[in-house]
Order: structure tokens, then sequence, then C-alpha cells
């Protein structure tokens, strides 16, 4: 049995505090609460009096996505950080997380000056909170116009993190998008890998339910036992229903 296995709110079409009950029901340990770009006080607190009533241990965050406003990242790339670090801080001074999942930004698939523009960013926004910072790996096609050498590749993305003393989020349907088998993503990345996000993919459908797609959890799962594991695992599938985590919960506990 997984001991830091987290329940994702982006894989519940439901309220948060129904997603914490859900996280409960089936013996997560804790949620991963996905930001939305507008987050309030209010808000927040609503989520931490919901975790504060149940039993789980953990909260960690998920930073807001910058897909949901491409255009003002590129126009304005400084005002588009600001407003995702503004949202990340106030959550974390209001939940007390242990940890922040974060996507890297569009332009960490560039080169040279675009990447010391993210270190720099990086760098400023571990001065503000007090949780450990976790880069996902994104799904890009391999046939993408993307150079493989670019942080696009998760083990250079692994290398960045750890020589800049960040950790990895190793995201499995974003492996399995790229025709990466996770595992071997794993062996390469697995002394910076600090959260692992568990889902699975099939012929383009990216968080699918535990074994829906193509991903051998088995293997998968073996490898991690193999290699003593001991950071976070996430549940993170696309807003399905109950049965959905609760068939890739059984999947989870059957095999680890």
């Amino acid at each position: 049995m997984m001991k830091k296995l987290m329940l994702s709110t982006g894989s519940l079409a439901l309220p948060c505090y129904e997603t914490i009950n859900a996280a409960e029901k089936f013996c997560f340990q804790g949620i991963e609460l996905i930001l939305p770009h507008e987050v309030s006080r209010d808000y927040l607190t609503s989520v931490k009096d919901a975790f504060s009533s149940s039993k789980l241990s953990t909260i960690n965050l998920h930073a807001p996505f910058f897909s949901h406003d491409l255009i003002g990242y590129f126009l304005f790339p400084k005002a588009a950080i600001r407003k995702i670090f503004d949202a990340i801080i106030l959550a974390d001074k209001t939940l007390e997380p242990s940890n922040l999942v974060l996507h890297p930004f569009p332009a960490f698939f560039m080169k040279g000056a675009r990447i010391s523009f993210m270190r720099e960013k990086l760098n400023a926004l571990r001065k503000e909170v007090s949780c450990t910072i976790s880069i996902e790996n994104m799904g890009l096609p391999r046939n993408s116009f993307l150079d493989p050498n670019t942080l696009a590749n998760p083990k250079h993305l692994a290398d960045f993190a750890k020589s800049n003393g960040f950790s990895l989020t190793l995201d499995t349907t974003h492996c399995a998008s790229r025709g990466i088998s996770p595992e071997k993503a794993f062996d390469e990345c697995k002394d910076c890998i600090s959260n692992i996000h568990l889902s699975d993919f099939c012929n383009g459908r990216e968080h699918l339910p535990l074994g829906e797609g193509k991903i051998g959890w088995k293997s998968f799962f073996s490898t991690l036992k193999k290699s003593n594991y001991s950071g976070f695992s996430t549940l993170e599938i696309d807003r399905k229903g109950l049965a959905e985590v609760s068939s890739s919960k059984a999947l989870i506990d059957k095999l680890c």
C-alpha cells in the first residue's frame, strides 16, 4: 500500500469538499488541490475547514494552468506569472501545504535566456512560499518542433530541477503521450522525483482511469517497489466519477 497517496481535485467533477470526502472514503492520505486562476481567501478558508474536519493528513497544491491564458502569457509574461504566483502564495499561507506542483512555463521548452528567465522567477517564488516546489513533465508529441534537448524532455527537466534545488513530479500519462515508458522515465529521474501523477493513456486520450489505457501498471509499480520509492503519488484522472476513482484505487491497492 502506498503511504503517501493523494487524490487530485481534478479527478472528480465535484466541489472541493466532496472530493475531500471521497478521498477519505477511499482511504487516500490527502488531496492535491488544483488552484483556480481567481482564488480568494474565503475559498481557501472553506477548503481548509473541510480538510481540517476530515481524517486526511496532507494537502498539496497544483498551480493554476498556464494553458488558460497562453496569449496573455506570451504578450505579458511577467504579469501572467505574477498572477499565478499571487494565487500560489495566498494558498501557501492559508493551507500550509507540503508540496507545490508547477507546470513548466511555456518558455521552459525553449533554450538559453528564456530558461534563465524561468530560473529567476522560480527562485523568487521559493523565497515566498514554505512548501517544496516540484516541476511536472509535460506531454508533447514526439514529432513536435521542439528540440528534444530542451526541458520538454523529462530527463533534462529533472536535471534542471535537481541542479536548481527543485524536484520533479513525474506524470505517467504525459510520458506515454510522448512515447516514453513511465518506468524508464522513473529509472532515469528517480533521484529527483518527489511526486508521481498516476493516470492512464490510450490513442491520444490522456488522464484515463488506471487500467483503461495501455500503461503497464504491474511493471510500473514493481519498479517503484524495487527502488523503495517513498515520495507522494497522486491519482490525477480527468474529471471522472466516484466509480472511476474507486476502480483506480483498487488497482493501486492490488498492485502495491
